[in-house]
């Protein structure tokens, strides 16, 4: 599990490019990922256990689900995304404090790690074609590995 906040000049980069107005409550409800957690997983039955079980907590509510592994993104993708509102207690009140928990597996982890890496040299240009097809190729044989490793544990299981 990995935790972030999000960087302040990252925050004002977002707020002007989305031209939010600058009021606590214009962020608040526009910037949904200042606060994330991202937790990986070995299987992808346990991705979707553990959006249930965050489902089901009291001090946290559920306000959107981004399901990335039943529709990629078009760069190949994989995460589940869960916009949420979690609680916070503090001395006098309780707020409710948006926040982004993105649950994915090693592989899926592994291949968006490793393709943020390779895009970081190609910010603000356009990656070169080949490479595109080539890194949806990967996600795709990541895919496949998560799909193998599932069927090979429901095996193992069963005996």
């Amino acid at each position: 599990m990995k935790t972030r906040m999000k960087k302040l000049s990252s925050l004002v980069e977002k707020i002007q490019r989305k031209e939010i107005p600058l009021t606590q409550e214009a962020v608040r409800n526009e910037i949904r990922d200042i606060l994330g957690v991202r937790i990986v997983t070995s299987f992808i039955d346990d991705v979707y256990m553990l959006k249930e079980h965050i489902e089901q907590r009291e001090d946290i509510r559920m306000i959107r689900v981004k399901d990335y592994i039943q529709d990629p993104k078009m760069s190949g993708y994989k995460s589940l995304h869960l916009i949420v509102e979690t609680q916070v207690i503090l001395s006098n009140e309780i707020i409710w404090v948006p926040a982004e928990i993105q649950i994915r597996t090693s592989a899926m982890d592994f291949w968006a790690s490793t393709e943020h890496k390779l895009n970081y040299k190609y910010q603000g240009e356009t990656i070169p074609e080949d490479a595109q097809k080539q890194l949806i190729e990967l996600a795709k044989a990541s895919s496949l590995m998560d799909k193998e490793m599932s069927r090979l544990r429901t095996k193992l299981l069963a005996n």
